[in-house]
């Protein structure tokens, strides 16, 4: 399993991703507005998301 968070947004908001280590899916809680960032950090744990999850309105 792999956990891994990085901080986006104007409000400084942690962005989770949460990845499966051997079919390299991975869910996205609460993507801030850094899309750059966030596509940097699946790239870099070489993942695939196949959902986004946002738990804030």
């Amino acid at each position: 399993m792999i956990i891994d968070s990085i901080v986006t947004g104007s409000f400084v908001e942690n962005t989770w991703i949460l990845g499966d280590d051997v079919n390299r899916h991975a869910v996205i809680f609460d993507p801030g507005d850094n899309v750059s960032s966030i596509i940097g950090k699946i790239d870099e744990l070489k993942l695939t998301p196949v959902f986004i999850l946002n738990t804030h309105a």
